[in-house]
């Protein structure tokens, strides 16, 4: 749901570095998502 409202307000969220994943098997998906979001992002 945080997801969904961050995207909604922000549809334009350029990285902002390095996508770190975890290792889980029960639970795949990035463990570090790092997104700049401000003036001169693109937002």
């Amino acid at each position: 749901m945080a997801i969904t409202r961050l995207v909604r307000r922000f549809p334009v969220l350029p990285l902002d570095g390095e996508v770190t994943w975890n290792g889980r098997l029960n639970l795949r998906g990035p463990a570090a998502l790092p997104v700049a979001c401000g003036p001169g992002s693109g937002t």
